[in-house]
């Protein structure tokens, strides 16, 4: 004997109202219901685990036996006699009853039996009627296409919204016949889509073009699903198609656009790239020439004349690092994004290793927190560390430098910060510091080409990350760039 789906039989079947009781292939009651304990005048704790006719040894030899072995043979039936004597028999003639099988992997292993009243809802045949004209009502006032097709997966049903998107009749639709709208590229793999989820009674997801009434092949999302009867028998599919068209077009028109962008900002980037190296040539010639005109003549040159040389020279060179800082630039754009898993501690560790030439300088500490393994480009995060610390110790106040680099865990995110003790900035430039060549100090007490933090911009933004900065003029600045996390409990930050 094997064990019933009282889950299923309660959510199929106990509506609360109606009287429901369930026995299994030995003749057990194992389901039994308020509406059923009121009815019978047998409350639940005698009824469960009971043996039908026990309980009700007058319908052993009747009609009631009669049901119960075409239930379990596998036959639904119903019956307008009373199944059993009710508390009131007289009530009982007001109840229709219903004895269905119940299924387990293709084999009946027991029934339910449910009553309802004929008076009060005027008969099953008349519920039913309804209930599909409350469907069909339903169906026709959806705005999405709708279909059905029943055991022998040919279509029975489709709403008016279907029929007047195909412009056709119902008749013309039914069986295979709304197959003649799909576009002949699309047929085959339709087709098999939906055989296949047929077979396997599994659900499934299609999109294909179908042909609209005014001739225009328009893009269908068609979802299907298997229908069950309460018994659990398989019914046929049910299903919705929507018209995506527009966001099919929408989707071709944003990769298109994307690809001219990246057409145009590779054209872009390799014409910065040759533009600086180019110009790279005619730069050290000028700075050349003027050295050689500083040694020949230097001493013979009046003050106003060195002055004029001394501010060529100075122009010549900040022209150089402008034409570095572009050649820098291209190249950290056009170097290609390789992934590895990093373990950050490591590589920042490496990168304060490599400016220790400068902390001495400068007396200056870094305090380097627990940091996470993440997936990344080495090189490239790399980078993003070394022109931020560089930052740090490059912009500090009368004190020695005091920098700190830290990581948390934020949702999918690691949030790294690197935070120094330095001169800071107004809070209105923390957009712009990130741009390229901007600067907020004059080149002759901070020098350099303003490129870093650009470059640092353009790597998290390549990595799915951000980056930002907070900051007081004279409270120091906070610089922080998120990183997707790679994997859960990786690394001592964790």
């Amino acid at each position: 004997m094997t064990q019933l789906d009282l889950a299923f039989v309660e959510r199929a079947y106990d509506n609360r109202l109606d009287p429901v009781a369930a026995f299994s292939d030995d003749l057990r009651l194992r389901y039994w219901n308020p509406p059923m304990e009121t009815l019978s005048a047998v409350p639940r704790e005698r009824a469960v685990g009971a043996g039908l006719f026990d309980l009700f040894p007058n319908e052993r030899d009747g009609r009631a036996a009669k049901l119960v072995r075409a239930a379990l043979s596998g036959d639904g039936v119903f019956s307008e006699p009373p199944f059993f004597a009710a508390r009131d028999p007289a009530r009982a003639h007001e109840y229709e009853w219903m004895v269905a099988p119940l299924l387990h992997q293709g084999n009946v292993n027991g029934a339910v039996l449910v009553a309802r009243s004929s008076l009060a809802r005027g008969g099953i045949e008349h519920r039913l009627a309804e209930t599909e004209q409350r469907f069909r009502a339903m169906a026709d006032s959806s705005p999405v296409l709708l279909w059905m097709s029943g055991r022998d997966a040919l279509c029975n049903f489709f709403n008016s919204t279907w029929l007047a998107f195909s412009g056709r009749t119902l008749d013309q639709e039914l069986g295979v016949g709304w197959s003649e709208g799909i576009y002949p590229e699309d047929f085959e793999r339709c087709m098999t889509t939906y055989t296949r989820a047929f077979s396997a009674r599994e659900a499934f997801e299609m999109e294909y073009r179908l042909r609209r009434h005014d001739g225009e092949y328009r893009w269908i999302l068609d979802r299907g699903a298997p229908r069950f009867t309460p018994a659990g028998e398989f019914a046929g599919f049910i299903g919705s198609c929507v018209d995506i068209t527009d966001r099919i077009r929408a989707e071709q028109e944003t990769r298109e656009l994307a690809d001219d962008l990246q057409r145009a900002n590779s054209y872009m980037e390799q014409l910065l790239y040759a533009t600086s190296h180019d110009l790279r040539e005619p730069i050290r010639m000028v700075l050349a020439f003027l050295e050689r005109l500083d040694q020949r003549l230097g001493e013979g040159l009046d003050r106003e004349a060195r002055t004029s040389v001394r501010f060529a020279r100075e122009g010549a060179t900040r022209m150089r690092a402008v034409v570095d800082g572009l050649v820098e630039f291209a190249r950290a754009r056009q170097i290609r994004r390789v992934t590895t898993e990093i373990d950050v501690d490591a590589l920042v560790r490496g990168v304060v290793e490599e400016l220790s030439p400068a902390i001495e300088q400068t007396r200056g500490q870094i305090e380097i927190e627990p940091m996470p393994h993440l997936q990344g480009d080495r090189l490239q995060l790399h980078r993003v560390f070394q022109n931020l610390l560089s930052n740090a110790l490059k912009f500090h106040g009368e004190n020695p430098p005091s920098v700190r680099v830290s990581a948390e865990r934020q949702g999918d995110e690691w949030i790294f910060c690197v935070a120094d003790q330095g001169i800071g900035f107004e809070p209105e430039y923390g957009e712009k510091i990130f741009g390229i060549f901007q600067r907020l100090h004059s080149q002759d007490r901070f020098p350099g080409a303003g490129i870093g933090l650009a470059i640092a911009k353009d790597i998290v933004e390549r990595h799915g990350g951000r980056i930002w900065a907070r900051s007081r003029l004279g409270e120091g600045a906070r610089f922080y760039f998120s990183l997707e996390g790679s994997r859960e409990g990786a690394g001592s930050a964790d």
